[in-house]
């Protein structure tokens, strides 16, 4: 598990945070673990994985997706017939990179908006 330990000894759980920073539910957080841990995955590894449904997997890749923090190809078949299968790609290095830079222009918003002296802070994600 990634943490990060603060200067007072608290600990910080990465994919906590990250979670909180895109809006993404704990499923969603352990699909994103899994993705970045194995780097390659299809829906029914997955699935199998985490003993979920296929289609409440397909619904988490989608958040993720939406969220550029993974990346998904298209592979045909052996044979060439029937759906294709997606393959999910996961890059930890540039996963931490994405996650640190949104975490510094949220700081930076938050810091101007506090600067300006609003009562109620919005921050775009």
């Amino acid at each position: 598990m990634d943490k990060v330990r603060l200067e007072d000894g608290r600990e910080v759980d990465v994919y906590r945070l990250a979670g909180f920073l895109y809006g993404l539910s704990a499923s969603d957080v352990e699909l994103l673990k899994v993705i970045l841990e194995q780097r390659e995955v299809t829906t029914e590894y997955l699935a199998e994985r985490l003993k979920v449904t296929k289609a409440s997997v397909s619904k988490g890749l989608n958040n993720i997706l939406d969220r550029g923090l993974i990346s998904r190809d298209r592979a045909m078949r052996s044979g060439g017939k029937g759906r294709p299968i997606y393959i999910y790609k996961g890059d930890r290095k540039k996963f931490l990179a994405k996650f640190a830079q949104d975490l510094q222009s949220i700081s930076d918003q938050v810091k101007t908006s506090l600067e300006k002296g609003p009562k109620v802070i919005t921050v775009a994600n």
